[in-house]
C-alpha cells in the first residue's frame, strides 16, 4: 500500500479494501499528530553522552633552579629566566612511570576512541558516545582502570629500592628533600573517568543539529502539505471523472440514418462507483467541505440509479444526464 507521504505516488482509492483502508487512515493520523512534534527525531542529547579520561601520577621532575642560573651564567645569557634545568628524580629507572602513561595513552586509544567522536580538543578532552557504544566503552575502561592500578600498586612496591640507586646515579643532583614517602607518592595517582550529559554542555555541534532539525521540521511540513494537495487533487479528479463517465454513458448518439447507439454499460458501473464514494469519506482527511459536497451528490446520484434501467429507458438516460451535467456545473468541473 502506498504512503501519503511519498508525494511522488498517490493513493490507488479503489484498491484499498475496508482493512487497507482502516490502517491507512490510521496511519495518515498518527502523521499529522506529528507534526506540531520533533519526538520522533533522534537527537544527540538523546543519543549519547560525553566521556572523558584524565588521569594524574607521581611527578619524578622537579626545575632545579640554581642549576639553571649557573648555565645561564656560564653560557653568557642575559636573563637568568632563558634557562631551565629540570632533574628526573628516577633518571634511568621511570619505565615503570613510563609504562602507566602509556597504558593511559592506550586506554584512550583503543577503549575510547574506536567507540566515539571528538567533543572538545585536546589530550583528554570530551569525547562523543552513542548510546549502543556505551556498555562496551564502560567494560574496556572498567578492566584498563584494573590494570592501572595495578601497575600503580607495582611501582609504589619497587619506589624505595629505585629511591636507594638514585645517589649514586643523580650525585650531586641528587636531594633527599626532593623524595616523599612512598604513601604520599600513591596518593598522587588517580584514574578519572568522566561521563557527562549532552545537555550540560555548550557546544556548536548542537546548534547545527538544531539548525537540521528545523530543516527536517520544514521539509516534513512541506511534504506532508505537498502528499495532501496531491491527494485531495486525486479525489477531486476521481468525482469529476465519474461524473464525466455518468454523462457519457447516459448519451445516446443517433446517426444521420436515425439509428442510436448506446454506450455500453457494465454491471459494476455503478456499485463502484458507490464504493468509491464511501472511500472518498474517510480520506477526506482535511474535511474539505467542497469535496464532501461533491462526495455527496454523487453518492445521491448513484444510489437511486439502476443499471438495468440505464441501460434500457431513454428517460432515465436522460435524466441521469440532466443530474450529472448539473452536478458538473454547480460544481465547476
Amino acid at each position: 500500500m502506498n504512503s501519503v507521504i511519498n508525494s511522488r505516488q498517490r493513493v490507488p482509492l479503489t484498491d484499498l479494501n475496508k482493512s487497507e483502508l482502516s490502517e491507512y487512515r490510521e496511519k495518515l493520523d498518527k502523521t499529522y499528530e506529528a507534526i506540531n512534534s520533533d519526538g520522533d527525531y533522534a537527537t544527540l542529547k538523546s543519543s549519547g553522552a560525553l566521556i572523558s579520561l584524565s588521569c594524574n601520577q607521581y611527578q619524578n621532575m622537579y626545575s632545579h633552579i640554581p642549576l639553571g642560573e649557573e648555565v645561564a651564567r656560564g653560557k653568557n645569557a642575559k636573563t637568568k629566566r632563558g634557562v631551565h634545568v629540570r632533574v628526573n628524580l628516577l633518571a634511568e629507572n621511570d619505565h615503570k612511570l613510563k609504562a602507566i602513561a602509556k597504558h593511559v595513552s592506550q586506554s584512550r586509544a583503543k577503549s575510547i576512541y574506536p567507540y566515539a567522536f571528538p567533543w572538545t580538543s585536546g589530550q583528554g578532552g570530551m569525547m562523543y558516545v552513542p548510546t549502543g557504544n556505551i556498555p562496551t566503552v564502560m567494560q574496556k575502561t572498567s578492566s584498563d582502570e584494573n590494570f592501572f592500578w595495578k601497575l600503580v600498586d607495582e611501582f609504589c612496591l619497587a619506589y624505595p629500592s629505585l629511591k636507594a640507586k638514585m645517589p649514586d646515579i643523580l650525585e650531586d643532583l641528587y636531594d633527599e628533600s626532593k623524595y616523599q614517602h612512598v604513601d604520599v607518592v600513591r596518593a598522587s595517582f588517580s584514574w578519572n573517568l568522566n561521563w557527562g550529559d549532552v545537555d550540560a554542555t555548550s557546544h556548536f555541534f548542537l546548534e547545527l543539529e538544531q539548525d537540521k532539525l528545523n530543516d527536517m521540521h520544514d521539509k516534513k511540513l512541506k511534504a506532508i502539505s505537498k502528499a495532501v494537495e496531491d491527494n485531495s487533487r486525486s479525489m477531486y479528479k476521481k468525482v469529476h471523472d465519474h461524473v464525466a463517465t455518468l454523462i457519457h454513458k447516459a448519451t445516446t448518439t443517433v446517426d444521420d440514418e436515425g439509428n442510436e447507439t448506446k454506450p455500453r454499460i457494465h454491471d459494476t458501473l455503478i456499485p463502484k462507483m458507490q464504493e468509491d464514494c464511501e472511500v472518498l469519506k474517510h480520506l477526506n482527511v482535511m474535511n474539505d467541505p467542497t469535496l464532501e459536497a461533491m462526495r455527496a451528490d454523487l453518492l445521491k446520484l448513484v444510489t437511486g440509479t439502476d443499471v438495468e434501467a440505464l441501460r434500457d429507458s431513454v428517460a432515465e438516460r436522460e435524466e441521469v444526464k440532466a443530474k450529472a451535467e448539473a452536478m458538473r456545473e454547480k460544481f465547476n468541473f
